[in-house]
């Protein structure tokens, strides 16, 4: 289980492959699989450096995200592309994310059409930041569990509706609109570097074999006295 952190910096998916029903990623250790019976738009995936996070007017829109250099990070600005009115499934294989999860979005709903995301899995959603966006627009609206948007942009933090970790959410789209982008986030402080991982695993190793070594000298003790 990855340890939760006070002071948050988000870190965002990787994402790596994408087809019209399902998209892969990877957070830290684990990864991160989005799946729908439709709505995912491949031409939409892996687009760090689009300017979609790092627009003139998105400064603001997404400050203390850490989703691009713009907004304070280091341009981890990936971003998934959904449409349709759809149930849409996050599924977390390896460590789960631990507490809190964060969501961010590009240009939900449209002009003249509302679209409201509902969730399960993950709730106590509180807006970060939120404004304009590349296509203009304004903030999301944010209720404990849904997010709604007309043209709307920013980002949230979440918890998991029950426990500590989050193996797995998902979310209904009230409508079928063009696209709204979103990405999915955690704190970089719960990501365990990989020689981090490492020497966990050689700790293990070595407390292993001392406890296996005085059960022997322990035996041995006892079979001469």
């Amino acid at each position: 289980m990855l340890a939760s952190s006070a002071s948050a910096t988000p870190f965002w998916v990787d994402w790596t492959s994408v087809t019209t029903t399902s998209a892969t990623g990877t957070l830290g250790p684990s990864t991160i699989v989005l799946t729908a019976v439709s709505g995912l738009l491949p031409a939409q995936s892996a687009l760090g450096g689009s300017g979609f996070w790092t627009c003139g007017a998105c400064a603001a829109t997404y400050a203390g995200s850490a989703l691009s250099a713009a907004t304070g990070g280091t341009g981890n600005a990936d971003l998934i592309a959904i449409q349709g009115q759809n149930t849409y499934t996050v599924t977390i294989t390896g460590p789960p994310i631990s507490n809190p999860i964060y969501l961010a979005f590009m240009s939900l709903g449209q002009p003249g059409l509302t679209v409201v995301n509902t969730y399960t899995g993950i709730g106590s959603l509180v807006l970060q930041a939120g404004g304009a966006g590349a296509f203009g627009g304004g903030s999301i609206v944010v209720s404990p569990t849904t997010v709604t948007g007309t043209e709307g942009n920013g980002w949230v933090r979440g918890l998991a509706s029950s426990g500590q970790t989050i193996s797995s959410f998902s979310f209904v789209t009230s409508a079928s609109e063009f696209y709204q982008g979103i990405q999915i986030g955690t704190d970089l402080a719960q990501i365990p570097e990989p020689g981090t991982l490492g020497l966990c695993f050689g700790a293990l190793g070595i407390l292993v074999g001392l406890s296996r070594r005085r059960q022997g000298l322990f035996r041995r003790s006892a079979q001469v006295s």
